[in-house]
């Protein structure tokens, strides 16, 4: 009886060594990065970053909508502060439904219809790539058929809006990307952590 007591210990005290395995991935300076997932990942665990899929596209936007959990080979959409980001891994994730990003492990050669994931000129959004570029492998990407738009902004779903967070009764305004507008204007924006309503 005394062999087992000290073998269930000794196991016991390798549980704190056994750390759940993570995986990190690098947001740039405009705060959002595409990311295709290689493990199951949970979002949850990760206050600084906010996980998105698009689930529609509409005439001059597509929608995002919030993700807590992506299975490996998913690619998201992450939104948060600029560096490297540590995620929880979660092989029992289920792969996400409805989800329009696509991801390659070799380059994709565009037609015309394929949109990369961008910031110009102040605007986040998914900017049509002209004919014979490379998407580069890994990245995440939109293909958009029957359409001439240059560019596709950012809505999110209600869901989406609720849980961006920005820094709470700091009196800045925000668009719905989440970026500081020092002059808003009619439309849309969170300020000191609500939706408001500029007219």
């Amino acid at each position: 009886m005394k062999k087992i007591y000290t073998i269930i210990f000794a196991m016991l005290s390798i549980l704190p060594a056994m750390a759940q395995e993570t995986v990190e991935t690098e947001i740039t300076e405009a705060n959002w990065a595409t990311f295709w997932l290689q493990k199951g990942i949970d979002f949850t665990a990760n206050d600084n970053v906010r996980a998105y899929m698009v689930s529609a596209v509409n005439e001059t936007t597509v929608t995002l909508s919030v993700v807590e959990k992506a299975a490996a080979g998913d690619v998201v959409i992450l939104w948060g502060v600029n560096g490297t980001h540590t995620f929880t891994v979660d092989e029992n994730a289920t792969p996400l439904t409805g989800n329009l990003l696509k991801a390659s492990a070799e380059p994709v050669v565009s037609n015309g219809n394929h949109y990369g994931l961008k910031y110009v000129n102040g605007v986040i959004g998914f900017y049509r790539t002209t004919a014979g570029y490379e998407v580069p492998a890994g990245k995440g990407y939109l293909v958009i058929g029957g359409n001439n738009e240059a560019v596709y902004t950012l809505e999110f779903d209600d869901a989406g809006i609720e849980t961006v967070t920005l820094p709470q009764g700091d009196g800045k305004y925000y668009n719905l990307q989440g970026m500081e507008v020092v002059h808003p204007t009619h439309g849309l924006y969170i300020h000191n952590g609500k939706k408001v309503l500029v007219k």
